[in-house]
């Protein structure tokens, strides 16, 4: 495989230089580059920067929506929490929360009736049946959307759905504009805009301006703009200050040889790394080589039994009942292991794929452990395993697909049957510490070294010192499978081992997600 990856080493290496030495003596006799081009560039750059402002803007809304939905479920009621939480939302003049037929429940206004309010929000709520429609759509399917509505007095009507004991909630905050992006959004305009640019804000595209990062100047004609995402009718404005582009062109070009000689080393440098990635993916192609053979291996050895016992009762070769009723079990237990193998390497599958979608419940991490271990229990028994069970608290409850946490639980238990050695006894425990609950399979056998530990998790990744790949068998994905399950999560996993003294492996899990897939 050494020779393979440096010929393969040598024509990267071609491959590269060739092109950027012709393209270095290209450059050096024709330093000059397109205005076109370098106006390109520019206009890219200032559509990013629009799209910081857009995006702090809808993270704002997001953090209050966000808010509204914590503090209300914390506090237990809608209105103290809603007065609470409005004080606190600069250029939001009302709020009105409606229940998911639509009937008022609660309101918050500040130095406004909200009285004058409230046919307009009834009557663009019915309008916007569609819109709100989407809104239970998004939210159920785990993710939050905000929708606008101008209201053609400088004020925007901002609707979004959050959740209060179970039940979906309707929120719409009479959101004055104007004040929103002076006081709210100005910050971070100015920060972004910095010495190098102007920032400005329409109502309507071709309307007055209404904000601007530089008090001192008010542009009219202002060409490169972008809608406002959640402000309708709003545009922002963005332009360069002190020079023009042909300036920046001109600068630019005296520079190319400065930059030829950085794009040369940074050639270089991707060759190496280009190397370093072959060899990686050559290192993942043998180690998925070796996943084939051994998870053939071990399908091939169940469904030998399986033949042979099922075989030995076709030609009645069991005279007594007893040993029918043993070859039965046999055969059930060999077929509910190659069950295993083949839902472990289904469900590496998926989760590799993206394609493991998350059902997300209140589920109790010590009932988890207990169906587990049930589960191994005739394993552990016939193997004359000593196991259990601690909860180090009364509520271990959490927000988490139960099969998946099923799944991670599974596969730790059945690596700690797998490498206990002689010393044959587990210990689950499950508490919480902080925030996190946490659920610890610990087992007393033979350890795994510490330059071994930072790789375990990893895809087809199996321990082959102390001849450890064949003494027990497996597919390489389990530990794999587990930390993917945990990260989905928003969780962590971490280990604790000592050659000869026993491994523990502990999952981490958020008792409140903060977002679900």
């Amino acid at each position: 495989m050494a020779a393979s990856v440096r010929k393969i080493y040598w024509l990267i290496l071609a491959i590269v230089i060739l092109p950027s030495l012709i393209f270095v003596i290209y450059e050096i006799g024709t330093i000059r580059q397109s205005e076109k081009i370098i106006e390109d560039i520019y206009t890219n750059q200032l559509d990013a920067i629009l799209y910081s402002v857009n995006q702090y803007s809808e993270d704002v809304l997001s953090g209050w929506a966000n808010r509204i939905n914590n503090e209300q479920n914390e506090d237990k009621t809608l209105q103290s929490a809603l007065i609470r939480i409005h004080g606190e939302m600069p250029s939001v003049s009302c709020i009105f929360q409606f229940d998911s037929l639509r009937n008022r429940i609660a309101i918050s206004a500040v130095e406004e009736d909200p009285a004058k309010f409230k046919p307009v929000v009834d009557s663009i709520l019915h309008a916007q049946s569609t819109a709100l429609g989407r809104l239970f759509t998004y939210i159920t399917s785990g993710y939050r959307k905000i929708e606008a509505v101008d209201l053609n007095d400088g004020s925007q009507l901002i609707f979004f759905l959050t959740n209060f004991r179970g039940e979906y909630i309707i929120n719409s905050l009479i959101l004055n504009s104007r004040e929103f992006i002076s006081r709210v959004l100005d910050p971070k305009i100015q920060e972004i805009a910095g010495e190098r640019f102007f920032i400005t804000a329409y109502f309507k595209a071709d309307g007055p301006v209404i904000y601007s990062s530089d008090k001192q100047y008010l542009p009219e004609n202002v060409a490169h703009r972008k809608t406002f995402w959640v402000l309708d009718d709003y545009y922002l404005g963005i332009e360069l200050k002190d020079k023009t582009i042909s300036d920046l062109a001109w600068e630019r070009s005296k520079k190319d040889l400065i930059v030829i000689a950085v794009v040369e080393i940074v050639l270089l440098l991707g060759v190496w790394i280009i190397f370093k990635n072959v060899n990686k993916q050559m290192e993942l192609a043998q180690m998925k080589s070796d996943f084939v053979s051994n998870v053939s291996h071990e399908i091939r050895t169940p469904l030998s039994l399986i033949s042979m016992y099922i075989e030995s009762l076709e030609r009645g070769m069991a005279t007594t009942p007893e040993k029918v009723k043993e070859y039965y079990h046999i055969v059930m237990q060999e077929t509910q292991r190659l069950i295993s193998i083949v839902n472990k390497i289904l469900s590496f599958s998926q989760l590799e794929s993206g394609k493991r979608k998350l059902s997300f419940q209140n589920i109790d991490l010590m009932e988890i452990a207990e169906s587990v271990v049930a589960t191994f229990k005739v394993n552990l028994e016939n193997q004359e395993f000593q196991w259990s069970i601690k909860a180090m608290e009364e509520d271990l409850q959490l927000i988490a697909d139960r099969e998946a946490v099923t799944d991670a639980v599974f596969n730790l238990v059945d690596n700690a049957i797998k490498y206990s050695g002689t010393d044959k006894k587990i210990e689950i425990e499950v508490g919480r510490a902080g925030n996190e609950v946490f659920l610890k399979v610990t087992d007393h056998g033979i350890g795994i070294r510490k330059a071994e530990q930072k790789h375990i998790f990893d895809k087809f990744y199996r321990i082959t010192d102390r001849n450890l790949a064949h003494q027990a068998k497996g597919s390489g994905v389990g530990l794999s499978i587990v930390k993917q399950i945990v990260e989905a999560h928003e969780g962590r996993v971490s280990i604790k081992s000592k050659t000869g003294a026993g491994t523990s492996f502990t999952l981490y899990f958020p008792r409140i997600k903060t977002s679900i897939p």
